[in-house]
């Protein structure tokens, strides 16, 4: 490509950037500059209150040869490109170097806006054919597990059928789950339920709200109990449970271990061990969580998927509780181990069906394919527009890959 051309390019993209109301705001309190090179080719910019174009001494220097930079400021953008994320892991085109690790933890917000103004996602909203919010009921309901007390977990619910139970990501809450509950295709097929964990959205901790509150716990057993408790206090009849992510690997766990309580395990973005999710930033003094947080699971989200959905699936994030993003992804990150789940998968029969992003690189296609393997009779697909969070990122193109995973679930159920 001409040099000229590509300064052209990189010039147009910079100048947005500076521009950009966004990136200004998830700027604030900073002042560092950043460097982009093509060869001999180098542009600068500036991050703080009013981003400007050149600057100082680089603090985060991305480098790459003229091609790559085509291709991220124009496109296409298979795995790999749609994210400043997806780029730092796994795009070896771009060769990254940061002043520190600490440094790239408090810029990561920015950084993923200036890879997403490239990309320049769909701006309208995607929804569900019909959507309507109007036929959901939301409430307060004490649930408890042991002595530690009661927590008052919000729960919402929708439709009227066959109970499906759906559990939301870690570090997240059941707002990730509206755009289904709303459905009305959904809901004139199934009485759907969706609850916030203890400590999550708008749900207590134990003992919290005129007790002594005791810190939320993932571990040891701990999410297991109130998933089980939930059903019992929720559901009439063991439910088809759907969890994402986290509550993917919950919604299995609950097969393998509490088959009498389930019917069936739909698990969207299904791990088999999902290392290097954790990490210290996620709740360090140094590092803004409501900047970092978003943009940590911002970078999973497909290209594709509407700017709208995009700000809300990580807008989840800037409202949670400090540390329970960190403590679910120690169940996530370093317990669950889905291979100690299928002697009992595969004993038990209750039906499993597998539905992954083809973006995500958290819980990758390749890692659910792991499971379909170890499973033989799991019913897999990767969807193919999708990330790893798709009943948010991209709810009207998710709507009919979940009806044709509930749809496989009771046909072998």
């Amino acid at each position: 490509m001409p040099v000229r051309s590509l300064d052209s390019r990189l010039d147009g993209w910079l100048e947005r950037c500076a521009a950009d109301p966004e990136l200004a705001t998830l700027s604030q309190g900073l002042e560092a500059t950043l460097a982009f090179q093509a060869g001999a080719v180098e542009r600068r910019l500036t991050l703080g209150e009013a981003p400007r174009l050149g600057g100082g001494t680089p603090v985060l220097l991305i480098r790459a040869e003229a091609a790559a930079w085509q291709q991220l400021l124009s496109g296409p953008y298979p795995r790999g490109w749609q994210s400043f994320g997806a780029i730092r892991r796994f795009n070896p085109a771009f060769e990254i170097t940061v002043e520190s690790p600490l440094t790239e933890a408090q810029l990561l917000a920015p950084l993923e806006r200036l890879v997403e103004i490239a990309v320049a996602p769909p701006a309208e909203p995607n929804l569900p054919a019909g959507f309507d919010l109007s036929g959901l009921e939301s409430g307060l309901k004490a649930v408890g597990v042991d002595a530690r007390g009661p927590a008052q977990i919000r729960v919402t619910t929708a439709g009227s059928g066959r109970p499906v139970l759906f559990l939301h990501t870690a570090g997240a809450d059941s707002r990730q789950w509206l755009y289904q509950l709303g459905d009305p295709a959904l809901a004139a097929r199934y009485r759907m339920v969706a609850f916030d964990l203890p400590g999550h959205g708008g749900s207590g901790l134990e003992g919290e709200f005129g007790g002594r509150a005791s810190a939320w716990q993932a571990t040891g057993g701990r999410y297991l109990a109130w998933c089980k408790a939930a059903i019992e206090a929720f559901c009439e009849a063991p439910p088809i449970v759907v969890g994402c992510s986290a509550g993917a690997a919950m919604a299995l766990t609950l097969a393998a271990k509490a088959p009498d309580l389930v019917a069936a395990a739909i698990a969207l973005e299904a791990p088999f061990k999902a290392r290097g999710r954790l990490t210290p930033f996620l709740d360090h003094a140094r590092v803004h969580a409501g900047r970092h947080n978003p943009a940590w699971v911002r970078a999973l989200l497909a290209p594709g998927s509407p700017k709208p959905h995009r700000d809300e699936a990580c807008g989840i994030y800037q409202q949670a509780r400090p540390g329970t993003y960190a403590e679910d992804l120690r169940y996530y990150s370093e317990e669950f181990d889905a291979a100690e789940l299928v002697e009992a998968l595969n004993r038990n029969g209750r039906p499993v069906v597998l539905r992954t992003g083809a973006y995500d690189y958290s819980a990758s296609p390749e890692d659910s394919g792991r499971i379909a393997e170890a499973v033989p009779a799991a019913d897999f697909e990767v969807m193919p527009e999708l990330g790893h969070f798709p009943m948010i990122e991209n709810p009207g193109a998710f709507a009919p890959w979940l009806a044709k995973a509930l749809e496989a679930a009771e046909e072998r159920s």
